[in-house]
């Protein structure tokens, strides 16, 4: 019985063929960084995650061309020299992201670490996807809201003016037409008289249904705003019906 030899070290070629698929691996990198900046509106301290694999690969080039030890301890160059110091920091860097990463979210409040999960999303586009109780059942019962109060075809407008219970995603739980110039979830989206201009130049994104935040019954956005009061005066609905986090307003 003979027993597995160790595979032999890795030879000149092969460290010169992994140092060059290291160096490709951080510039390729720094090109993800650098279209992140470039293609989105992400700042650039905010991008810097983007960039940390040619920080990891940059530590594992280090490591290679330390090469094996010599015995004679003058010899040693500064990378053998601190090669240990490098492989510390590099433990350190990869608990830190496996705890960050597979531990701690950033998710908001009230829902920071993977323990608090305590639901699923069961249907639409967010199917498969955990989340914490109320978040989940929340979505859950808007999903079945709009099954039942939502035609395919229907041109629809969410107002999301709070990031609480509303969220654009729910423009997909239905075949519908967006009837708004943008379907980015921010505080500071636009329900003015600006959507009236909008119609104006596109005829065929003015709404017949109109979602609000609700919950049971109760209104969750201020009624006094702009765009609740075009609702109660101008969009001349003929139903509004109250599902259990929506309003549904339709004409």
């Amino acid at each position: 019985m003979s027993l597995p030899k160790a595979p032999p070290p890795i030879d000149g070629n092969g460290k010169t063929d992994a140092a060059r698929l290291l160096r490709y691996g951080i510039w390729g990198a720094v090109v993800c960084l650098l279209a992140v900046v470039y293609l989105t509106d992400i700042s650039l301290t905010e991008s810097i995650p983007h960039a940390m694999p040619a920080a990891v690969f940059g530590a594992a080039l280090l490591i290679l061309s330390s090469g094996p030890k010599p015995q004679n301890a003058h010899s040693r160059t500064a990378a053998d020299r601190y090669s240990k110091w490098v492989y510390a920091a590099l433990l350190v860097w990869c608990l830190t992201a496996v705890f960050g990463k597979g531990y701690t979210l950033r998710a908001g409040a009230h829902y920071n670490n993977v323990l608090q999960t305590g639901g699923i999303m069961k249907k639409g586009p967010a199917a498969g996807t955990f989340s914490n109780y109320i978040c989940a059942y929340i979505y859950n019962c808007d999903y079945e809201d709009w099954q039942n109060y939502i035609q395919d075809g229907d041109r629809v407008l969410i107002m999301v003016d709070q990031i609480l219970n509303l969220s654009t995603i729910q423009y997909l739980f239905k075949d519908v037409d967006v009837c708004h110039f943008s379907v980015v979830n921010c505080y500071d989206f636009v329900y003015d008289e600006r959507m009236l201009e909008y119609w104006e130049m596109y005829p065929d994104k003015k709404p017949n249904v109109i979602i609000v935040d609700c919950w049971y019954g109760e209104l969750m956005t201020d009624p006094d705003s702009w765009f609740m009061q075009y609702i109660e005066n101008d969009f001349g609905y003929t139903q509004a019906i109250d599902g259990t986090y929506i309003r549904i307003y339709r004409r």
